[in-house]
């Protein structure tokens, strides 16, 4: 299981995604801030995937948020009255 660090960083950050089945706390995992990335294939000539960025638990970046505090605020649709 991943240890839940105290400071702000990447394992208490709403974006990250860190699997059910890790058992390992220094293994990388998922950010999901933004999408993501595509890369090519180093097996398959011609094929391509599409990656999130992996980071560990005790990174840290600008864009942190806590994870209680994500959802506080409900999300407005944005739509068009007709």
């Amino acid at each position: 299981m991943v240890k839940i660090l105290a400071k702000p960083s990447c394992g208490n950050c709403v974006f990250w995604h860190a699997e059910q089945s890790t058992k390992h706390e220094f293994d990388a995992h998922e950010c999901r801030l933004r999408p993501p990335t595509v890369l090519e294939s180093r097996i398959e000539p011609r094929a391509f995937f599409a990656e999130f960025p992996k980071t560990f638990a005790e990174t840290w970046c600008g864009d942190w948020r806590a994870r209680d505090t994500a959802r506080k605020k409900p999300v407005k649709a944005n739509r068009r009255a007709r």
